[in-house]
Parts: C-alpha cells; structure tokens; sequence
C-alpha cells in the first residue's frame, strides 16, 4: 500500500517557494523604505540645522534661506514616503509568513497491473498450455 502513495511534493515546493519570494520581497521593500526613510530624514534634519544656524542672524540672502526651508521639506516628505515603503513591505513579508499553506494531499496510484498468467488450461483435456501456443500439446485441441 505505501508503494501506491505518490506524494504531492512538487506542487508543495512550489508553494514554499512562492511563500519564500513573497517574504524576501517584503524584507528588501522594508529595507529600501528604512534606508529611504532614514536619509529622508536625516537629510531634513540637516538642513534645518543649517537654517538654524545661518539664517536667523541675517548672514544668508533670503532666497538662501527660503530654498533651505524647501529642501528640508522636500527631504522630510521623501522620509514619509519612504516610511510607507516601509510599511508596504511589512505587509508583504507578513503576508508571506501568513500565506496559506494547505497541507501535502496523498494521491494514491491506481494499482498496478501484473502480467498476464503465461499458462492456461485445456478445455478439452484440462492440461497446462502455454498462453502464447494455438494448440494443446497433450490433446492437439485449437486453444484460440
């Protein structure tokens, strides 16, 4: 009976590796977004020190000052941004942790079937006569 059991172990690789994509997928989407987030932000913070420093006291035109203040809000909105890049690949690797995996269904093989039986049996005088022979050899009676 256990020879009969085919597994389904290829349609279940087939599904972990679809699960694994999406997971590896999420985790770089996550990365970029954390790294796009953090420079975002880190850049906006520098330049709002930089405004900070120079421009308060009248050194800097202000035009100057007035592009500082653009940058820093173009920066700070890439890191939100990025912060939803972030968040979009949490969900995927999330989705793929929580992918459903139905379990492996054994397919059962049909039974196999044997050879045929090489010998049969006179009808005329009930000797063994080899399957493949048109005549008995003990009574000459045709067999087919």
């Amino acid at each position: 009976m256990g020879a009969n059991v085919i597994s389904a172990g290829a349609r279940s690789q087939r599904e972990a590796s679809v699960r694994t994509a999406v997971i590896v997928v999420g985790l770089v989407v996550m990365l970029v977004g954390i790294a796009g987030a953090a420079y975002g932000f880190l850049t906006a913070s520098s330049v709002e020190t930089s405004y900070t420093l120079f421009c308060p006291s009248g050194q800097m035109p202000p035009e100057f000052c007035a592009a500082l203040l653009a940058t820093a809000a173009s920066y700070r909105t890439l890191a939100y941004i990025m912060s939803g890049v972030f968040v979009l690949g949490l969900g995927l690797a999330l989705a793929g942790a929580f992918l459903y995996e139905p379990a492996p269904m054994p397919v059962m093989a049909p039974p196999g079937i044997g050879p045929p039986n090489p010998w049969r049996t006179c009808a005329q005088c009930g000797s063994a006569v080899p399957s493949a022979d048109r005549f008995c050899m003990r009574c000459g009676a045709p067999q087919w």
